[in-house]
Formats: structure tokens, C-alpha cells, sequence
């Protein structure tokens, strides 16, 4: 097990290379997108190699590099879902809808400041959300996906759904 960038050799980059698709696919990611995930888990180690006297052991820095860009693909997925929901929903009235083109421009702004909002949460919390509101997933598949206790994910997802509902007030009130 290294303990130094320069101590990696082409086992250990195999090794590193599957904790970092575990990290990914513990936290909910597809196969694909985990697997992109792992890849660009090593590209960061090998440009942070020069580096290595700033960091500390190489698996945990792989663990927070694999957990840091599968929070960024769960924030592209969000966006992009929030989008693809808004254009459904606009696709689904007629031409002749009884909203008027103000109401309509207000709700696609609505769906704009829901999607800024998100991602402005902390990653746990936007994640969990995600997992949550987005996949489908049960606070169980959750806990066991993440590592915490179902207790945990009740008290995050709280969490997450009241920093969401006050930004969602203070949004308004200004």
C-alpha cells in the first residue's frame, strides 16, 4: 500500500483505480459514470503527482478526488434533469394554454432559481436530495450506498430540506 506518489507502482495504480470506482458506485453512480469517475480519479493523481509532499496518504486523497468529482456528476445530472423536467412540463401544455406568456416566462424562472439553489447546497446534502428526490432511492439503499446509518440519512435529508426551503425564502423575500 503506498504511502508516497512515488511509491506507486502499475498494481497499485489498478488498486487505486478500483477504490476509486468504489467510491463512485457507493455513492450512486451508474457503471459508466463511475467508471469516468475512476478514470479522472487518476488523471488528477498523476497531475498532482509533483505535488506530493502537500498531500497526506494516497487512498484517502483518491477517496475525496473520486467523491468530489461524483458529487460534480450528480450536479450535472440534477441540472440536467431539472431541465428535461421543465422542458417535458412544457411540452405537455398546448400552444393555447391558459397561462400567459408572463406566467409562463415566471415558472421557467422558478425552475432556474430550484436548479441554482441546489446546487448551492453542501454535496452531502445535494446528493442526498438527489438520491432521494431525482433516483427514487429508500433512506436504507441510501445508508448502505453511503455508509451511514438510516438515522443519519433522516437527520441529512432534514437538513437538506430545510437550507432548501430557507434559501427558497430568503430568494423570495428579496
Amino acid at each position: 500500500m503506498p504511502h508516497a506518489f512515488s511509491e506507486i507502482d502499475a498494481s497499485d495504480a489498478l488498486r487505486l483505480h478500483a477504490l476509486a470506482l468504489q467510491t463512485a458506485t457507493r455513492l450512486g453512480l451508474q457503471a459508466a459514470d463511475a467508471d469516468d469517475v475512476a478514470q479522472d480519479t487518476m488523471l488528477r493523481l498523476w497531475e498532482l503527482r509533483d505535488r506530493q509532499a502537500h498531500f497526506g496518504k494516497v487512498n484517502a486523497l483518491v477517496r475525496t478526488i473520486a467523491r468530489n468529482l461524483s458529487i460534480d456528476v450528480f450536479r450535472r445530472q440534477s441540472r440536467t434533469s431539472l431541465a428535461l423536467m421543465s422542458d417535458w412540463a412544457e411540452a405537455d401544455e398546448p400552444a393555447d394554454a391558459a397561462a400567459s406568456p408572463e406566467e409562463q416566462f415566471i415558472g421557467a424562472e422558478q425552475a432556474r432559481e430550484l436548479a441554482a439553489l441546489l446546487a448551492a447546497l453542501p454535496p452531502t446534502e445535494h446528493t442526498l436530495l438527489r438520491m432521494r428526490q431525482v433516483d427514487g432511492r429508500s433512506r436504507t439503499e441510501m445508508a448502505r450506498l453511503l455508509g451511514l446509518t438510516e438515522a443519519s440519512v433522516v437527520s441529512l435529508l432534514s437538513r437538506a430540506r430545510r437550507h432548501l426551503l430557507e434559501a427558497l425564502r430568503k430568494s423570495q423575500s428579496q
